[in-house]
């Protein structure tokens, strides 16, 4: 399976590509969330944890899914990028070709490493939310 985990800082996905705008040691690819380098319909999965300067719900990142690919964001309700997610209305994802599966409390599964704040404080798992998506064609 082809699943890329977009921001992945210092909390990689073992079985993705880690890709971020800054070289650590986990991240596999430097880029931008608005230039990916990838094909478009490359990747069954993407994930975006705790978005930080970026929207991942993006023209973007819609582009590099297969169809019926699944876009995972999780994150902090009051994280702003979360806020913006949460306010698009259902004509903008049809326009990017996603559709709306569900938003529900993070599954444990997902808690990739330690959650910070853009200060390096550890965030909270106890309030995060998950958002689900999928790529219509």
């Amino acid at each position: 399976m082809n699943i890329l985990n977009l921001g992945s800082g210092n909390n990689p996905i073992s079985s993705a590509i880690n890709i971020d705008i800054q070289l650590l040691p986990s991240v596999n690819v430097v880029a931008s969330a608005d230039l990916l380098p990838f094909q478009s319909r490359c990747f069954e999965k993407i994930f975006s944890h705790n978005p930080y300067d970026y929207n991942p719900i993006s023209k973007e990142v819609a582009e590099k899914l297969k169809p019926k690919g699944i876009l995972v964001v999780t994150g902090q309700p009051r994280n702003q990028f979360i806020k913006d997610i949460l306010d698009m209305s259902c004509d903008e994802l049809i326009a990017l070709e996603l559709e709306f599966v569900e938003k529900t409390p993070i599954t444990p599964s997902l808690i990739v490493g330690t959650p910070k704040t853009t200060k390096g404080k550890p965030l909270s798992t106890k309030t995060m939310i998950q958002l689900i998506y999928r790529k219509i064609r």
